[in-house]
């Protein structure tokens, strides 16, 4: 296990984030409250679901913050273009952070996939390399 702290202007948690788009497998599967990716992360995604990566996203239909999900929805299309699949949570509210890289790896924590929570916010996230942890 591993903590990965933020705070603005570092990149830890981006680069931990840009690494797991970019080696997995197999499979990639995220959760996130406020999808509002930067370019080389959604290129990322893409490279690896074209690759054959199995990449899912979970993101809320409704968001406590109003347009939101709207300006989300903008980037979903070059996304599932490349065969990501995008899911939208139409229950109570998705908060979950979470991302499970070939079912060994799990990072969980607060920080959202959004620059704003990569490098202005502080966050803390763990990264955890246990497989019967990232199959649940």
């Amino acid at each position: 296990m591993r903590i990965v702290p933020a705070s603005p202007e570092t990149t830890g948690i981006y680069r931990l984030d840009l690494m797991l788009a970019a080696s997995v497998r197999q499979t990639l599967w995220l959760t996130d409250a406020y999808f509002i990716a930067t370019s080389p992360y959604i290129q990322a995604l893409r490279a690896s679901a074209l690759d054959g990566v199995d990449v899912r996203l979970l993101v809320p239909m409704e968001a406590t913050s109003h347009g939101l999900p709207a300006f989300s929805r903008t980037m979903y299309r070059s996304l599932l273009e490349a065969g990501v699949r995008v899911f939208e949570w139409n229950g109570s509210m998705v908060h979950a952070k979470t991302a499970v890289a070939d079912g060994r790896l799990a990072r969980i924590g607060s920080t959202n996939l959004n620059i704003s929570s990569w490098i202005g916010n502080w966050e803390m996230d763990v990264a955890i390399e246990d497989e019967e942890l990232a199959m649940k």
